[in-house]
């Protein structure tokens, strides 16, 4: 009778402590066709290939939660990129604060690697506090605005980010490694996120013991079928600190969603781009049609403009699952090259144009 009741107690203690913790194995496998053709210098040049993440971010991930008590949690957060094409891992090296670039260190095609997420973290009234590798909120104010969440042929980051990638393949604002961040609850519709990355350099780096170092923050505001977003980084460098900042607003009317922003990058004393960006997103069927227009106007370092328009369509089968197309087409100004679409076939031809398909299949679990 007593070793039935000592069980007994065992497996309640541990029903217990299973119900106040829980891991969660996550994931999403995205590949398209994709088919780029662009002016290019000499002839013109089209590709064909496969395309990993071309609607969302093929990632697989791991992430759990922890009851403590008192409305207090514990969380953990491990998400890593996956090339579907060829089932590469993605590199931890690419779009940090403070590590080494890709073509010194790593580059595509590694093994897995949580390049995406790898944060720890406490919940509760408060808000939320974690540390690790994260993404930056002040991009993440850009991105809200982009219905192709940055990703495939529609992507407005190959115009947003065109005049900065030409200057410097070392500045990137998209996560960060060894960031502290907190994102604050609710109040009266306001939420406010910010972020703060050590750069681990030596205090007799010299001039360049600041480098890397990337403070980031972001404020939204919600009321019914509207939103409104600012947010902001900037990232320490001795050859010219990099800031970027974006103001932008959206109202759900139910039959469309509608959206327009203003977003600003610059290298201090190099580089100054503007970009305005409209983009609109509607339920049709058992889908969702979504459309961006994207136009940068370089101030500064050049004259580098252009723009980029994109739709597509996105056809659910079912809460998982989604067969999607896109078609982009990029113009160059004022005779650049640097606005493409979908990688680089070939050298674009001044004022050139580019254009780009996508038809492809999501998969979410």
């Amino acid at each position: 009778m007593k070793k039935s009741l000592i069980a007994l107690a065992a497996l309640a203690t541990a029903g217990f402590a299973s119900a106040q913790s829980s891991v969660t194995v996550f994931g999403v496998v995205d590949t398209a066709f994709q088919r780029v053709s662009r002016d290019a210098v000499g002839s013109d040049v089209t590709t064909n290939r496969l395309a990993a993440g071309a609607s969302k971010t093929s990632r697989l991930g791991f992430r759990g939660v922890e009851d403590l008590g008192n409305g207090l949690k514990a969380n953990f957060w491990l998400e890593a990129g996956i090339s579907s094409d060829d089932g590469a891992g993605g590199s931890t090296r690419i779009a940090t604060n403070n590590q080494a670039t890709p073509a010194a260190v790593g580059g595509a095609g590694q093994g897995l690697t949580f390049n995406r997420r790898a944060t720890v973290g406490l919940s509760g009234g408060f808000g939320e506090i974690r540390i690790g590798r994260d993404s930056v909120v002040g991009l993440l104010t850009q991105e809200s605005f982009d219905p192709f969440e940055a990703n495939g042929v529609g992507s407005q980051r190959q115009v947003v980010y065109a005049n900065v990638a030409a200057v410097s393949t070392s500045i990137s604002s998209v996560r960060a490694s060894n960031l502290i961040g907190y994102f604050s609850p609710n109040i009266a519709g306001f939420t406010a996120d910010f972020g703060y990355a050590l750069n681990e350099n030596a205090s007799n780096a010299g001039v360049t013991k600041d480098n890397g170092r990337l403070i980031t923050a972001r404020l939204n505001y919600t009321l019914g079928a509207f939103n409104a977003k600012v947010g902001g980084t900037q990232i320490d460098y001795n050859t010219g600190d990099y800031q970027e900042f974006t103001v932008g607003a959206s109202y759900d009317f139910g039959i469309v969603k509608p959206a327009l922003a203003f977003h600003s990058n610059k290298i201090k004393g190099v580089n100054k781009t503007d970009v305005i960006i409209a983009s609109l997103t509607a339920p049709v069927g058992p889908g969702l049609i979504r459309a961006a227009y994207t136009r940068a106007d370089q101030k500064q370092g050049g004259n580098n403009d252009g723009n980029i328009f994109a739709i597509g369509y996105i056809y659910n089968l079912s809460k998982r699952t989604q067969l999607y197309t896109t078609y982009a087409v990029s113009d160059n100004k004022n005779g650049s090259t640097l606005y493409q679409v979908g990688g680089s076939p070939g050298a674009a031809a001044a004022n050139g144009r580019t254009n780009g398909l996508d038809i492809g299949v999501t998969h979410a679990f």
